[in-house]
């Protein structure tokens, strides 16, 4: 948890992810016991196969640093496209050095 957000505003997050696993994880299943026509199978096994990609949008999408980092690392990657140099762009390997850096020290 950050420092700079308030409690309340966590704790809204953190309630609104309980919610959501429980409608992906388990609201889902309940099709299951209503399968008795080919439109409740299909629902059933279209919404559990998605589960994966439904839990990265809440986690992942939904996050609003992710969602900074995917822009960061998005522009860099067209500004990159038009001519760049590499020594100009930012490096995972780089980030990953620094990290191990900070370990180790």
């Amino acid at each position: 948890m950050k420092s700079g957000t308030s409690q309340s505003q966590d704790t809204k997050v953190i309630i609104f992810k309980i919610v959501a696993q429980f409608v992906i994880l388990g609201c889902t299943w309940i099709l299951g016991l209503y399968q008795t026509n080919i439109f409740f199978q299909v629902l059933f096994i279209v919404l559990n196969s998605q589960q994966g990609t439904f839990l990265y949008i809440v986690h992942c999408l939904l996050n609003k640093e992710v969602r900074e980092e995917y822009i960061r690392w998005l522009s860099s990657s067209a500004f990159k496209k038009r001519g760049a140099s590499e020594k100009d762009l930012p490096s995972v390997s780089e980030d990953i050095d620094k990290v191990a850096e900070k370990v180790s020290q």
